[in-house]
């Protein structure tokens, strides 16, 4: 793998597909012919490292299934990456196992070998599908089969490549990865409210542990709010490589012949590159931390909507008042304003009877 001292900053968006597929911006991700679109995948890019996150129900041909665990870690000779799963296990499981035994002999060599290797699979197992009916079906009935519900997966692949973050995604329409053009990316049904609310409460580089408490709090809400979703939540992240140099650890003056517990560092040798590490959460873990997350919610919730309403309360009574009293004064102005138009036209009245024309009609025009 490229030294990651060698592959300066780590915004997403310099990703290399992007120049090689220019088109993919101006593209709009596929919607699969489903009655129940299914599962949902997120990705967040940390400070140091990448988050994924994902719900447990997938499809088996027409078949909703729960407790399904739709993230893997993928190694490589020199490197490790994560896959996550949405949609018709049947075949993402088939594109996931090629993409498995084939990264085990390959070394990650350049910016695009990963990524490469994915779409390399994923052609694989849709060239083995299409090619039993070559001749027989038309493109266009080749893109519905994989667009119905029961064929249709997308898979998230999250990795570094030296010190930058990668998230892509993939399909079987396209069968070319779609990278991530922001710091966070969604897959699923519910993706629309799973981008509103990692909108809401990430930020770019943040703490990769709070980052994780956010994901599980996103998956909840869309398992919650969204037929679809199902428990238990799955949680893994990929952490960024990073240069360490050995040392010893040399003891204080008087204490050569003691057990060495503080000292201080001397360095030797030359720096080397810790490889990127996967990390998959223990679902014990994960279920502590949603019902930790299930438990502020509904404490905080109910003093956040207490000074909401308290908040409203106070405005929209200010907004009434001073409504009444611009009203009230309409009222008064309105009433003072025929109270002169009645005195004119009496006194225009008068005028007219005396034989005054000249000041009766200047009365009457005022009134």
């Amino acid at each position: 793998m490229p030294d990651p001292d060698t592959n300066q900053g780590s915004n997403i968006l310099d990703s290399p597909v992007l120049k090689s597929y220019p088109f993919i911006k101006s593209l709009s991700w596929p919607k699969p012919k489903r009655k129940t679109a299914v599962t949902l995948i997120i990705g967040i890019v940390c400070k140091d490292a990448i988050v994924l996150a994902a719900d447990s129900q997938t499809t088996k041909g027409t078949v909703k299934q729960s407790g399904t665990n739709k993230i893997s870690e993928i190694k490589f000779t020199n490197g490790n990456a994560l896959v996550a799963e949405a949609g018709s296990a049947s075949l993402s499981n088939r594109v996931v196992e090629l993409f498995k035994r084939s990264a085990a002999t390959t070394d990650i060599t350049d910016d695009s070998t990963i990524e490469k290797l994915l779409q390399k699979c994923l052609r694989e197992v849709r060239h083995d599908l299409t090619s039993l009916h070559i001749g027989s079906v038309s493109p266009k009935e080749q893109q519905d089969y994989f667009l119905d519900e029961s064929n249709y997966f997308e898979i998230m692949l999250a990795y570094y490549q030296g010190n930058k973050p990668r998230i892509y995604k993939f399909n079987p329409l396209w069968c070319i990865p779609s990278p991530a053009i922001t710091y966070f990316e969604t897959s699923g049904i519910a993706s629309e409210l799973a981008n509103y609310i990692l909108r809401e409460h990430t930020a770019p580089a943040m703490d990769k542990n709070l980052a994780a408490v956010i994901a599980i709090k996103t998956v909840k809400d869309a398992i919650e709010y969204v037929e679809g979703c199902g428990m238990p939540i799955r949680l893994a992240l990929v952490h960024k490589p990073y240069r360490r140099r050995p040392y010893d650890v040399v003891p204080k003056k008087g204490l050569e012949h003691h057990t060495i517990s503080v000292g201080e560092r001397v360095y030797c040798g030359e720096a080397e590159t810790v490889l990127s590490r996967v990390e998959i959460s223990d679902s014990k873990k994960v279920d502590e931390i949603t019902k930790i997350i299930s438990k502020i919610e509904q404490n905080t919730k109910e003093s956040r909507n207490k000074k909401l309403h308290q908040a409203l309360q106070k405005q929209v009574k200010a907004y009434f008042k001073n409504a009444e009293n611009s009203q009230a004064q309409n009222y008064t102005m309105f009433a003072k304003n025929l109270s002169d138009a009645v005195a004119l036209a009496k006194k225009a009245q008068t005028l007219s009877k005396s034989g005054d024309l000249e000041t009766t009609v200047s009365l009457y025009k005022q009134a």
